[in-house]
């Protein structure tokens, strides 16, 4: 476990988080929830939107750093497990430990009751609002600006979905996280230009964590890695780098002077 993470964490919030970590089932690590808290509370202005979420085992925690920053929380889920994949989404290879993840219609179900009870209980349903149905039906349809994304889709399909609707709405400087950034085919999707450039119309913008996730836990062959990875909507350059082989000088850009890419 990164305990940097743990340590700056806010000594209260990280006490919720752990204790509703043992209260709530979730697919998603301790290091995984703090790093997505972490961007609720230093992203722009925005909506946080969590798309999949199982038996909202992140959405309680989630829910109290918004509650903390007055952010909209809203939360995208058909409540009756995956749909049925298409046949070339059935398997995920995941490249930094050789598995095969297989995925069938209903897995991951959580029921909407259950959810809500979770939140209410150990979390803030203050800020929340709870979307029935699968994404294609249920994302048309919502124009808010979103600040965050984490996005636990498991399918290909479904990710492409998620991305085809809410990147249009991500701030500029706004984060996208995907839990299956470990998962070969979902990596290479960020940086699919031809696929970008048709849907969203400009190059793909990769992915930090891409075939290993982000390096927050230690794996059993010492390399550390995690699920998640994420991506920056047109970050802003802070520092020039003139990369020589002969020495190494750097500059800060200032206020005035920053860009984004």
């Amino acid at each position: 476990m990164n305990l940097s993470i743990l340590a700056k964490a806010p000594k209260i919030l990280l006490l919720k988080m752990l204790r509703n970590k043992l209260r709530v089932r979730s697919a998603t690590g301790l290091t995984e929830q703090l790093t997505v808290v972490r961007a609720i509370r230093k992203a722009p202005p925005g909506a946080i939107v969590e798309c999949g979420t199982y038996l909202g085992g992140s959405a309680v925690n989630f829910s109290l750093a918004c509650r903390e920053t007055n952010r909209d929380f809203v939360i995208f889920d058909s409540f009756e497990g995956l749909p049925e994949p298409a046949e070339n989404d059935r398997s995920h290879f995941v490249l930094s430990s050789a598995e095969l993840h297989q995925y069938s219609r209903g897995a991951w179900k959580g029921t909407f009751d259950t959810v809500k009870q979770n939140i209410a209980k150990y979390g803030s349903l203050q800020n929340c609002k709870l979307v029935k149905g699968y994404f294609e039906q249920t994302l048309p349809s919502f124009h808010t600006p979103v600040a965050v994304v984490f996005c636990d889709a498991d399918l290909l399909d479904s990710v492409k979905t998620c991305l085809l609707y809410l990147w249009p709405l991500l701030v500029d400087g706004g984060y996208f996280f995907t839990h299956e950034a470990h998962h070969l085919s979902i990596a290479k999707l960020f940086y699919d230009d031809l696929w970008w450039k048709n849907n969203l119309g400009h190059d793909a913008p990769g992915l930090i964590g891409a075939g290993s996730g982000l390096g927050l836990s230690r794996n059993p062959d010492g390399t550390f890695g995690s699920c998640i990875g994420y991506v920056i909507k047109n970050p802003t350059v802070t520092r020039i780098s003139n990369e020589t082989g002969l020495d190494r000088t750097t500059a800060l850009t200032s206020p005035g002077n920053s860009a984004r890419i």
